[in-house]
């Protein structure tokens, strides 16, 4: 079990609630498959993968985008349970879509810069990139605990 501080738990909210998920999210899934092209591979069914032009148009990364971040809401909201609130999600990832558990960890990363970048160096300042960091680490752990 991971023990949050209260700063902690003050600035993950608080960064939460500033975050437009569904701009972030696509914008974040476009750029992992932009930069990490083999992180393609789960999303052969997305139809056009081709180039950055077809990924960033590609209506089904905007809206999977959507959905992967809105998902943090759930571990937002379970920070003392993160863990089994990502089960099902960690089972389905593993056993039915066989995603490589290091793309959690490449996402995160590009979440991050991501946020970083929408909010600015006042905003996300280190005090909060350290609470977000531990908290993304958090969640990269717990989708990726059905592998281990």
């Amino acid at each position: 079990m991971v023990e949050w501080t209260e700063a902690e738990r003050k600035a993950i909210a608080s960064l939460w609630g500033q975050l437009n998920p569904d701009e972030i999210g696509p914008q974040a899934l476009a750029r992992l498959l932009i930069v990490y092209p083999w992180t393609q591979r789960p999303f052969s069914g997305f139809g056009d993968l081709s180039t950055p032009a077809a990924i960033l148009g590609n209506a089904k990364v905007a809206q999977h985008g959507k959905t992967v971040m809105n998902g943090l809401d759930r571990a937002v909201k379970n920070l003392d349970n993160i863990k089994d609130a990502y089960s099902d999600l960690s089972q389905m990832h593993s056993n039915v879509l066989h995603v490589d558990p290091d793309n959690f960890r490449l996402f995160a990363e590009i979440v991050t810069a991501s946020v970083a970048s929408k909010l600015g160096g006042s905003k996300f300042n280190p005090d909060v990139h350290e609470a977000w960091q531990k908290f993304l680490t958090v969640v990269v752990s717990a989708l990726g605990r059905q592998y281990h």
